[in-house]
């Protein structure tokens, strides 16, 4: 028999540490050579721009606004890369004053590869910005690094402004896996050390698909990992080290779920610079004739009165025992919803009747969720 008291209090407060808004469609992305949007970072020099890379081996770095307009596009020699490059996610760091975008060649599906490459690219001035630049070889660096374990396929890639240590979390585990790399410049190749696992990963079961992206807010506070039906959400406390953070349960941003037709395949995700919100996209070439939008989930400060809500969930009859009507909306594990309606005060509402379809349900506007199976 399952029995669950559910007991939501709600203050003159956040009801949770952070909220988001819906999907805010921004416009849609220009650039129709990046047709695999794999990885997006806002600049330092250029907090105006959002730098974009393609899914493998392209040499080049694509540049919007956050409109999705064309800006730049940053070129360098396809030679640089190794032959069987797969860059996955983008990153940036400020190093000697100089910052660099990194490409992250770190896509490995079948396990094989025995060294994986950082690509350090500078970025260019504001004042330099054209349609078109050419980036010199001279002016960029590789970093080779092998896993302590063993190879790993992975998507998700940033650098911690505070230490510029650099994090890689993998994808095709069940629980995905936390690797740190050391920034070192001794000619050596690198170790990722392995550091902890999460509470998601590659489980259907649980609704989840491999991590594909991830984000760390330029303060080095806030960290986003995304899957392509769901966004966690971490937050530093002061400068701890974030294998304390990620140690500590996520937060599941209710705002975001998939959605085949605004991002079929999302797998780039980055904070606005002034953090107060995030963007993602798709790539494109999962469906034919698709273009790819910008959205944006802009933070959401709310403040509600005192209330109480108590509900009781018994053999999958959930019952109102409150003076309020609640909205409620079934889903399925990928973020497809089912069917909404709304329980009346003191009444019950019987969810067998979509147990082969539903995974979650939502209560009052996304005010609690709760896995059904």
């Amino acid at each position: 028999m399952k029995y669950l008291i559910i007991c939501i209090i709600i203050f003159t407060a956040k009801l949770y540490p952070v909220e988001f808004s819906e999907r805010q469609n921004k416009g849609i992305i220009e650039y129709t050579k990046l047709d695999e949007n794999s990885g997006m970072v806002i600049g330092m020099k250029n907090p105006d721009i959002i730098w974009a890379i393609n899914d493998g081996s392209a040499n080049e770095i694509f540049g919007f606004d956050k409109n999705g307009r064309s800006k730049s596009i940053l070129n360098f020699k396809k030679s640089l890369l190794q032959d069987y490059s797969d860059v996955e996610d983008i990153g940036i760091i400020l190093l000697n004053n100089i910052v660099y975008i990194i490409l992250s060649d770190i896509g490995d599906n079948d396990a094989n590869r025995n060294s994986c490459f950082l690509y350090f690219i500078p970025e260019p001035d504001k004042n330099t910005l054209s349609n078109e630049i050419d980036i010199k070889s001279s002016e960029i660096f590789t970093l080779e690094f092998q896993y302590e374990d063993g190879p790993r396929d992975a998507e998700c890639f940033f650098v911690d402004p505070i230490t510029n240590k650099m994090y890689i979390i993998t994808k095709r585990e069940k629980n995905a896996r936390l690797y740190i790399i050391p920034l070192e410049f001794n000619g050596q190749k690198l170790t990722a050390e392995y550091i902890l696992v999460f509470p998601f990963g590659n489980n259907s079961d649980e609704g989840f698909t491999g991590v594909t992206a991830g984000d760390i807010s330029k303060e080095g506070k806030r960290i986003l990992i995304k899957d392509y039906n769901n966004v966690w959400y971490y937050e530093r406390e002061n400068t701890e080290d974030l294998s304390i953070t990620f140690s500590k349960t996520p937060e599941k941003i209710d705002s975001y779920f998939y959605s085949l037709n605004d991002e079929p395949q999302g797998e780039a995700i980055c904070w606005n610079n002034n953090n107060s919100g995030f963007f993602t996209a798709s790539e494109e070439k999962v469906i034919t004739g698709f273009d790819a939008s910008l959205f944006y989930f802009e933070e959401v400060i709310t403040s509600v009165k005192k209330k109480v809500i108590d509900l009781n969930l018994l053999d999958n009859i959930l019952y109102n025992n409150t003076s309020e009507t609640l909205n409620l909306e079934l889903y399925t594990y990928i973020g497809n919803k089912v069917y909404t309606t709304s329980l009346e005060p003191f009444n019950s509402f019987n969810i067998n009747l979509f147990s082969n379809q539903a995974h979650f349900l939502l209560i009052d506007n996304n005010k609690s969720i709760i896995k059904l199976r």
